[in-house]
């Protein structure tokens, strides 16, 4: 869906982080009165502090930062934020999130990050049947991810064995699934990786359930 233009704002109080802003979101379409877009995210660091700007999240530091565990709350909100300019519908979503990091004594990196979605779109049967539908997902969603980073020092990089299962469950519609395992190499942190992993299930990005497919993926990462 891109960017989007508005306001935020955000800080901390101690281990508490806290972000809150209003953007246009969906344009036209269904939102014949322009109503804004409103978003915000809390969270408490329990143990070291995460250091991201806004609504930016990391599901891993690599260690940098130490031990890490973190729980967060998102919110998101906007009348007749989806649907068409005759169906239109509000639209809600609530996320909890959780982030734990642990640098063990032989500093190898344990991480482990899950999440959880659950997302109302007021849509009818008559926008639903409409090509020009701005319609967003109705249901409940998660992911869990589970991740070993090895510290060698004999090497240009490390190697991070990883587990993630992503479950989605639509209001209307079969639930679906995916799986998958996967192996990143590790050369200059969220800057350069290379990636392989084989994955399996039916979970689509639209959050509809598609054919079952098992497939083997390579890949890389370079961020500037």
């Amino acid at each position: 869906l891109g960017r989007d233009d508005g306001v935020t704002v955000w800080g901390n109080l101690g281990k508490f982080q806290y972000a809150v802003g209003a953007f246009d979101g969906v344009e036209g379409g269904p939102n014949q009165d322009d109503n804004v877009l409103l978003s915000a995210r809390f969270a408490y660091n329990f143990l070291n502090m995460e250091s991201n700007p806004g609504y930016y999240t990391s599901s891993t530091y690599y260690g940098s930062l130490g031990d890490i565990f973190t729980l967060g709350l998102s919110m998101q909100s906007q009348s007749d934020g989806t649907g068409t300019a005759t169906e239109a519908g509000d639209f809600d979503a609530i996320i909890l999130d959780a982030l734990f990091e642990k640098v063990l004594g032989n500093n190898d990196v344990l991480t482990i990050e899950g999440e959880l979605k659950s997302m109302d779109a007021d849509l009818t049967a008559a926008a639903l049947a409409d090509p020009t539908c701005f319609c967003l997902f109705d249901g409940d969603s998660s992911f869990f991810t589970a991740a070993y980073l090895i510290n060698t020092t004999d090497s240009f990089g490390r190697w991070q064995p990883y587990l993630r299962y992503t479950n989605t469950e639509p209001d209307s519609g079969l639930d679906s699934d995916l799986t998958e395992i996967g192996l990143n190499y590790i050369i200059d942190s969220h800057n350069l990786r290379l990636n392989i992993n084989w994955s399996s299930g039916d979970a689509s990005l639209s959050g509809k359930r598609g054919p079952d497919i098992d497939g083997l993926s390579i890949g890389f990462q370079i961020q500037l």
